[in-house]
């Protein structure tokens, strides 16, 4: 739950794992200076708090699995977007934008089936409302 200024360049922002020790996302972002894009790494593609800040550009996700092995993959992907909304993929809403993978890794049972593991490179330019 802090914010990094990296290289001069961006903000990282890196959010606790156990929802109930979080800060609000609001208190975190509060130093920062708004001429810095802002990358949000949270593992659950929680969205609501980051796109109602209007600070941060990026969040980059995971958590889903992305349904992990059928047939349950496809139940798994209907209650995460009952509980998540986001589940796979990218999601823009006016300049904030979602990334949620589908990872690496896997849970309950040590093996995937009808979902793909993926490791995913972003080369992220992030251009100023000035065009530079």
């Amino acid at each position: 739950d802090e914010a990094v200024l990296i290289d001069e360049s961006l903000y990282l922002v890196g959010r606790k794992e156990d929802e109930g020790s979080r800060k609000p996302l609001a208190s975190i972002l509060d130093d920062i200076q708004e001429n810095y894009p802002v990358l949000l790494l949270d593992h659950r593609p929680h969205h609501k708090e980051a796109l109602h800040s209007r600070m941060v550009d990026l969040q980059l996700s995971g958590h889903t699995h992305a349904g992990q092995f059928l047939p349950f993959g496809l139940m798994n992907r209907f209650l995460a977007r009952y509980v998540y909304s986001y589940v796979y993929g990218l999601y823009q809403k006016d300049l904030f934008k979602l990334i949620v993978t589908s990872g690496m890794g896997n849970w309950a049972v040590p093996y995937r089936f009808g979902s793909q593991a993926e490791f995913v490179y972003l080369d992220i330019k992030f251009e100023r409302e000035d065009g530079v």
